[in-house]
């Protein structure tokens, strides 16, 4: 019987997990493709199908209730989808559109200047998915705001994780609201 190699082994490994990431992302509806041609932005606080959804969620130290915007005909990043939606984010000096430092102007100066990414002793956000294909479950986000296209019908958050907790031990306080879209 003829071994296999540790090398060979590894390497097919590695094959299988990525086609594995790639087919689970386009089966649960997330998509790396660029801008649909034809589609404008708008914004509003409107729900109804053919939109994205946007949650902010400050956390209960913030003070401030989570907000939620819905945005019709969207065809971007999820960096893109704070403007489109009428929200102020702010990046690091480092990762200016890159890497969420304060939404809304949460946290304020005082907490964070947003010169570099905060480590989590200084507190940060995290980032959730999830499409209509997971009604009801958030899903944190394997790729930055500035890499994810949301499509039509999913739904994104940001909670703020306190200092010294990690993302994985907070979920958004809302459901997410995801629908299909218009034809």
């Amino acid at each position: 019987m003829r071994r296999l190699r540790p090398r060979t082994a590894l390497v097919g490994l590695l094959v299988l997990v990525a086609v594995g990431w790639l087919l689970g992302a386009r089966i649960n509806g997330f998509s790396f493709g660029g801008a649909t041609a034809g589609q404008s932005y708008g914004s509003g606080d409107v729900s109804g199908k053919g939109s994205v959804e946007l949650l902010v969620d400050f956390g209960t130290a913030s003070g401030r209730e989570p907000l939620v915007k819905h945005v019709h005909d969207f065809a971007g990043t999820g960096w893109q989808l704070f403007g489109a939606a009428g929200l102020d984010v702010q990046g690091t000096a480092d990762y200016p559109s890159s890497f969420v430092c304060r939404i809304e102007g949460w946290p304020d100066v005082a907490q964070q200047d947003c010169g570099s990414a905060p480590g989590p002793s200084q507190g940060h956000w995290a980032y959730f998915v999830t499409s209509a294909k997971m009604p009801g479950h958030w899903l944190i986000s394997g790729v930055g705001a500035a890499g994810h296209r949301p499509e039509c019908g999913q739904a994104e958050a940001w909670v703020w994780v306190l200092p010294g907790k990690q993302p994985n031990e907070v979920q958004p306080s809302l459901a997410p609201e995801v629908g299909s879209c218009r034809g």
